[in-house]
């Protein structure tokens, strides 16, 4: 078949997201837009589409900021730079007196593996 790998190495590692599978692939950037929209309209909060894309591009600028310099930027951060970036560019276009809402704060939790996967990932555990 071909050759035998290096003495000594262990692990080869892949850069997926945005190299091999790009995240808004698939329409999914329509669908947040919508979903997006859809939350505020819900709120009581009328924008237009730009409006909206701008602030995912806000927030997408900031995850790249994070991304250099190594840093986490969860889901949490980037509903707040949204509802910040909204809010200072769109108080005049809400209906609602209190701009921006306030984000549910999430709270963490440690799922249960269901049984096939704590089962293969023990095994796997075995092999290694």
């Amino acid at each position: 078949m071909g050759a035998a790998p290096p003495a000594g190495l262990r692990a080869v590692t892949f850069d997926f997201w945005n190299t091999l599978i790009r995240a808004d692939d698939a329409g999914i950037r329509d669908r947040r837009l919508a979903a997006w929209l859809g939350l505020l309209a819900g709120e009581g909060i009328d924008l237009e589409g730009d409006v909206v894309r701008a602030a995912q591009r806000h927030a997408s600028v900031r995850f790249e900021d994070h991304w250099r310099v190594n840093r986490f930027y969860g889901a949490q951060q980037a509903v707040h730079d949204m509802l910040e970036h909204l809010g200072s560019r769109s108080r005049r276009r809400s209906r609602r007196r209190s701009w921006p809402p306030s984000p549910t704060p999430i709270r963490p939790t440690t799922p249960s593996p269901r049984p096939t996967c704590a089962r293969r990932s023990t095994a796997c555990g075995r092999a290694a």
